[in-house]
């Protein structure tokens, strides 16, 4: 079994758009955790952990640091009587705990290129991004 992952580039976050999205981060790790204090509930150390995370990212933005999306292609190779799906799985499994994935379907063959050559090509701008 062959796996690849190849760094594409980054993109640097317009400051509107970096604000917007350290809110909405903020938000949704706060959003929990004051739910379940309101409902008796103790909050996990991993939600005070990531509600501080966001309040910390938050005030670097408000200080002018920026924010910057980062994407990374990666690619599997199996012989052809192993299951390329049970292989994809567990590669997918790996990488969803630290990082957002963005499947390629009816783009493999852009995909396996952008991740196994040389070629610089990055993934597209999408509306409503990756963060």
């Amino acid at each position: 079994m062959r796996q690849t992952a190849r760094p594409l580039g980054r993109q640097a976050l317009p400051p509107r758009r970096a604000r917007s999205a350290v809110r909405a981060g903020r938000f949704r790790a706060g959003a929990v955790r004051d739910w379940k204090r309101s409902k008796g509930f103790s909050a996990a150390a991993s939600e005070s952990r990531a509600a501080a995370g966001a309040r910390a990212q938050e005030q670097a933005v408000a200080a002018g640091h920026g924010l910057v999306r980062f994407a990374a292609a990666t690619a599997i190779t199996v012989p052809g009587e192993w299951s390329v799906e049970d292989h994809a799985a567990r590669m997918e499994n790996d990488i969803a705990g630290r990082f957002e994935l963005l499947r390629l379907d009816l783009a493999q063959d852009a995909g396996f290129v952008t991740a196994v050559l040389p070629v610089g090509v990055g993934l597209p701008r999408l509306r409503g991004g990756l963060l």
